[in-house]
C-alpha cells in the first residue's frame, strides 16, 4: 500500500499502518531466530517498540548461557534471580553440583591420604621385613614379579632361584581375595631331600599393585623331630602313639572305619633259627604290605611284631578282603622261594560306626582278642591236618 495514494485525511493513517506492518515483520523474524536458539540474531532497530521485550529476553538468554558456561567450568557461585521458577530450578541444580563437587574433592583428599598412608606403611613394612627372622616375599601374581624380598628371602633365592615358584607350586588352596591370614605347610622334595616350610599368606595393596605376601619359615628340623616322634624307625610306619591318636580322633569324630590288628606268626622261631636279620626282614615285609592299603588308611607298628591298620569308610566285609590280599602278598613274597618257613599273620577285625560307645583302648583290646581267636583256630586246623 502506498499511503500517498490515499485520501488526504488517511495519508497519516496509511503511514502508521505501514510502519506497524514493518515492526510486526521485524518482530516475527527476530522471534523466529530466538525460537531456534540463535541468541546472537541481529536485533530490530530501537524505533521498533514491539521488539523491546524480545530484546530483554535475548539478553537474559545470553546471560544464562554465559552463567551455564561458568558453571560447567566449576564456578558454582552463579545464581539466577530474574527467571521465576526457572531461576529456582537453576539455582537448585548449581547447589547440587557444588555439593557433589565438594564431596568428590573430600573423597579425593581422603584417597590421597590413604594412598600416602599406605605408601608410608609399605615403606615401614619394607624396612621392618629386612629384620624379620623369616623369608618375606611380596609378589605380583598377575605380572609374576617379586616386588619385595627381605634379606633372608634374597639369600634363599641366591641358592635356589626357583624357590618361590616351588613354594607356590606346592601351596594348597592358594585363593585370591584372602581377607585374613592363611596358614599352610609345604613340603618340597628334591631327590631324596625333603624340606618343610610353614607359609603365612595374605593380600595387600603395594605400590599400586594388588599383591600377595608370603611369610615363609623353614620348619624342616621341627618336622623331622615330629616325624621321628611319631614314626617307627625300622619299618617307616607310624608308631603306637600316632596310631592311638588317630584311633581316638576318629572315634571322637564318629567316623565309620575298621581296625585290623595283626600279629606275626612264628617270628620267634624265625629269629631263633635263622637269625634276627631274617626276623627283621619278616617284619619289614609285612609292614610294606600295610602301607597305602586304601585311601586314607593309617598303618602303625604298635609292638615288636604287632601292627594296627585303620581304614576309614569301610565295613567288615571290605576289611576282610583287604586282609586276604595282604596275607596272600606276604605269603607269596619271592624271598621265601628257597626258605623252609613262610610268612603269615593272625588278625582281628573290629568295625566301628557312629553308634560306637567303646574307647580307643577298648576297640584295640577287642581286636586283640579276635586276633588270638584267629590264631587259635589256625593252630587247631594245622594240628588236625597233622
Amino acid at each position: 500500500m502506498d499511503p500517498q495514494e490515499l485520501d488526504e485525511d488517511f495519508v497519516k493513517l496509511g503511514h502508521g499502518l505501514k510502519f506497524l506492518a514493518e515492526c510486526l515483520f521485524e518482530f516475527n523474524e527476530f522471534a523466529t531466530e530466538l525460537a531456534k536458539g540463535n541468541f546472537n540474531a541481529p536485533t530490530p532497530p530501537s524505533k521498533n517498540m514491539l521488539a523491546g521485550p524480545l530484546k530483554s529476553l535475548q539478553a537474559n538468554f545470553k546471560h544464562i548461557t554465559w552463567q551455564s558456561q561458568q558453571v560447567s567450568q566449576g564456578d558454582y557461585s552463579q545464581k539466577l534471580d530474574f527467571m521465576g521458577e526457572f531461576s529456582t530450578a537453576f539455582n537448585s541444580m548449581v547447589e547440587q553440583l557444588a555439593g557433589r563437587q565438594r564431596k568428590l574433592e573430600d573423597e579425593i583428599k581422603s584417597e590421597q591420604k590413604i594412598a600416602k598412608a599406605l605408601e608410608m606403611n609399605n615403606q615401614i613394612l619394607s624396612n621392618i621385613a629386612q629384620y624379620v627372622p623369616h623369608m618375606v616375599f611380596v609378589y605380583d601374581s598377575q605380572d609374576e614379579e617379586i616386588l619385595l624380598a627381605n634379606n633372608m628371602a634374597q639369600e634363599e633365592i641366591r641358592q635356589n632361584p626357583a624357590f618361590l615358584a616351588d613354594v607356590l607350586a606346592f601351596l594348597p588352596h592358594r585363593d585370591h581375595n584372602v581377607e585374613s591370614l592363611k596358614y599352610s605347610e609345604v613340603t618340597i622334595a628334591k631327590g631324596r631331600t625333603e624340606r618343610h616350610f610353614s607359609v603365612i599368606h595374605y593380600e595387600l595393596a603395594w605400590e599400586g599393585h594388588m599383591a600377595e605376601t608370603f611369610v615363609i619359615s623353614d620348619i624342616t628340623a621341627e618336622k623331622t623331630l615330629e616325624i621321628q616322634a611319631f614314626s617307627d624307625g625300622m619299618t617307616n610306619l607310624h608308631n603306637r602313639n600316632y596310631g592311638m591318636n588317630v584311633l581316638n580322633n576318629w572315634i571322637d569324630q564318629k567316623i565309620r572305619f575298621v581296625l585290623i590288628f595283626f600279629d606275626l606268626d612264628n617270628l620267634k622261631f624265625v629269629n631263633d633259627t635263622y637269625g634276627h636279620s631274617e626276623g627283621d626282614r619278616y617284619i619289614i615285609t609285612v609292614a610294606n604290605q600295610l602301607k597305602n592299603v586304601a585311601p586314607g588308611s593309617v598303618a602303625s607298628r604298635i609292638g615288636g611284631d604287632e601292627f594296627m591298620l585303620l581304614i576309614p569308610g569301610v565295613g567288615f566285609e571290605t576289611a576282610f578282603n583287604y586282609v586276604k590280599a595282604i596275607l596272600d602278598a606276604i605269603q607269596g613274597d619271592a624271598h621265601l622261594s628257597h626258605k623252609s618257613f613262610t610268612y603269615h599273620a593272625s588278625y582281628g577285625i573290629v568295625a566301628i560306626d557312629e553308634k560306637n560307645t567303646l574307647s580307643g583302648s577298648q576297640v584295640l583290646e577287642l581286636a586283640d582278642e579276635r586276633m588270638y581267636e584267629n590264631k587259635r583256630e589256625r593252630k587247631k586246623k594245622e594240628q588236625n591236618n597233622d
